[in-house]
């Protein structure tokens, strides 16, 4: 944050406000138009297409299974949908670390990014 590369949002409880229920973080991406599926790069310009990068998203131990991870995602594209009314954002993108959360991006509408399969997107004119 210091560097001003990404910023960090925490979630906590109103009986525990002091303890970190979870958080993620976002910073700005540019994605390549060739990683594109070929079905939307035909309606766009073959230049890079900015994007917010949802760079980590963790949730405690004690939060698993409540629907934190739900309600952070919510959150974060509720934010990069209100920055996306003064600047252009194309895409909200994430980095998945196993098969289990690409399950839960998967399920929350996300979709493949290029040929990285450690990488999905969400296109921002779905909203």
């Amino acid at each position: 944050m210091k560097r001003r590369v990404s910023r960090v949002f925490v979630a906590t409880t109103l009986e525990q406000p002091d303890v970190i229920t979870g958080y993620y973080t976002l910073s700005s991406l540019s994605i390549e138009f060739d990683q594109l599926p070929e079905k939307l790069a035909r309606r766009l310009p073959r230049h890079p297409l900015p994007a917010a990068l949802l760079g980590r998203l963790g949730i405690s131990q004690d939060a698993q299974g409540r629907g934190i991870g739900g309600l952070l995602l919510a959150d974060a594209i509720k934010r990069t949908l209100a920055v996306s009314n003064q600047i252009a954002i194309y895409a909200l993108v994430v980095d998945v670390s196993d098969d289990d959360i690409r399950g839960f991006y998967e399920q929350c509408g996300l979709l493949p990014l290029g040929s990285d399969s450690r990488r999905l997107f969400l296109p921002l004119q779905s909203f």
